[in-house]
């Protein structure tokens, strides 16, 4: 037990002494100097166009499924063959308009 106590006493001296060394040898360091060296080398912009999908953080465009594309097509398709039918209707209304004006007596 004598013993034990004083190898942790012995023990305990060393990590003060070692402490003390430290906070000495930090004391007498001297403060460093802001040379130029130290700098932060200044922004240097890359060449080049930037790339959108990093910066917006997209990816990129949509992949269309067959399906999407299908119902896509039929309905354009769709709008197309009412604009002819309306288109068709107003040509064949406006001959007869001028059909019954030419039958008409002055």
């Amino acid at each position: 037990m004598r013993m034990k106590k004083l190898t942790l006493d012995i023990n305990e001296r060393q990590e003060q002494e070692d402490y003390q060394e430290m906070m000495a040898s930090l004391a007498q360091r001297p403060a460093p100097a802001n040379t130029n060296r130290e700098r932060r080398p200044r922004y240097q912009h890359p060449k080049g166009a930037p790339n959108a999908d990093l910066i917006f953080k997209t990816g990129g465009r949509k992949q269309e499924t067959k399906q999407e594309r299908n119902d896509r097509h039929e309905k354009r398709d769709r709008q197309e063959r009412q604009e002819k039918h309306e288109r068709n209707g107003r040509y064949e209304g406006q001959e007869d308009r001028a059909s019954q004006l030419s039958r008409t007596r002055y």
